[in-house]
């Protein structure tokens, strides 16, 4: 078992493939929880459990080791990451490297079907894209399992986050996901069906 620094956790309200993105070998969260992307530092781990309005409150829907943390600029120009930027092939819906810096040093926004103009200001508020090596992230999406009744605390009701937790909670918790296969195992809750053989499509492409 891998040993972490910090464990964070939280609801994931809309899951769209968008945040968190586990498209194209590399789990990444780019945009939304600001406060997480702010804080988090490579070595912790981040789950997201959830929502209310889909059932699976106490179901886990992603787990990723936080292996880099980078800024817009050096996810928006790696080589690694260009696959995730909307408007390239197979990634128009789901791709979340958004924001780049214009000649005037001022962050713009990549036209995308998720995030508007609106809440650039709030997801810069993280200044950080929190990233997790092939294999070393776990996608459950609409196949998110049920936590162990023993597990139960992991989870975060609620808006915000929650990172305080016994070490031999935290200890457990990841001998429990880590028991099962790395990768994509679903599609997100709230993304339609074409949408997803779509895209599941030109992965295998």
């Amino acid at each position: 078992m891998v040993s972490i620094l910090k464990l964070y956790s939280y609801v994931v309200r809309w899951d769209t493939g968008f945040a968190p993105n586990p498209y194209y070998g590399y789990c990444t969260l780019a945009c939304c929880k600001p406060a997480i992307r702010l804080r988090a530092e490579e070595g912790d781990f981040i789950v997201g459990s959830g929502s209310k309005h889909h059932g699976a409150q106490t179901k886990i829907v992603f787990g990723m080791h936080v292996d880099i943390k980078m800024t817009f600029t050096e996810y928006f120009i790696d080589t690694r990451f260009q696959q995730k930027k909307p408007g390239k092939k197979g990634t128009t819906l789901l791709g979340d490297n958004i924001y780049f810096l214009d000649e005037e040093g001022k962050y713009r926004q990549l036209e995308n079907q998720h995030h508007h103009e609106r809440q650039l200001k709030y997801d810069l508020k993280g200044k950080h894209v929190l990233v997790a090596e092939p294999n070393r992230f776990w996608y459950f999406g609409r196949n998110a399992p049920q936590i162990p009744g023993e597990l139960i605390e992991i989870i975060k009701k609620g808006p915000s986050y929650k990172c305080r937790f016994s070490p031999t909670l935290v200890s457990d918790f990841l001998s429990w996901i880590q028991s099962k296969d790395t990768g994509i195992h679903g599609i997100p809750f709230d993304l339609s069906e074409n949408i997803a053989r779509t895209q599941n499509s030109l992965l295998r492409a």
